[in-house]
């Protein structure tokens, strides 16, 4: 599940995804999130720590955030939001296998947790793993709890088919995110994102 009073930021990798038809060429540069707030965090030490890396990993300090996110992590071991977050502090330190071992260790601590699912996908795509991030989406989808979250993954199948040049297979999932999406402006934002996607995709 995912935790809707957390605030999520976009800390890295300029996305390619613009609505804009002069910009769209490619989806591999996902978006990544980390976690700003920790309200699963019990242990004061831990949160404060957290908050400290998520400083550092703003500014683009990574080896700073690792130490930081390391500690916090090792205080409270099975809180899956820091898994989550030390995990993408490492995929930016170009620790690519550290950081899928994290992912993994979070989906062994909370397989119901579907941040971990697209985080992980994100970074697969990122390396032309494109199959790979489908697989582990999948596996997620079945812990989608509400429509807000299916329209996003929704809109995630759509990116990496995009990118395989599936391009029946990306319309079809651009149109389940516009469907499900349960407010009047999350429609609209997938119907805008629909339309390079398909103009693109041949």
């Amino acid at each position: 599940m995912r935790y809707s009073t957390t605030l999520i930021i976009v800390i890295i990798l300029t996305s390619c995804m613009s609505t804009n038809d002069v910009t769209v060429r490619d989806f591999y540069d996902t978006d990544l999130y980390l976690f700003i707030y920790f309200p699963g965090i019990k242990n004061e030490e831990a949160r404060n720590l957290a908050m400290e890396g998520m400083e550092y990993a703003q500014k683009g300090e990574y080896k700073l955030a690792v130490k930081a996110l390391f500690k916090s992590d090792s205080i409270e071991p099975e809180n899956v939001m820091l898994i989550n977050s030390y995990a993408q502090v490492l995929y930016n330190l170009d620790q690519k296998e550290k950081a899928y071992n994290q992912f993994e260790k979070a989906i062994s601590v909370d397989k119901t947790f579907d941040n971990t699912y697209t985080n992980y996908a994100y970074c697969l795509n990122h390396e032309r793993n494109t199959e790979e991030a489908i697989n582990i989406l999948s596996q997620g989808f079945q812990y989608v709890s509400n429509d807000i979250e299916k329209a996003d993954f929704y809109y995630d199948f759509a990116v990496f088919h995009y990118n395989l040049k599936n391009c029946d297979s990306t319309i079809f999932y651009m149109n389940r995110a516009v469907k499900v999406a349960p407010a009047k402006d999350l429609k609209k934002a997938y119907k805008d994102l629909r339309k390079p996607l398909i103009k693109y995709c041949k």
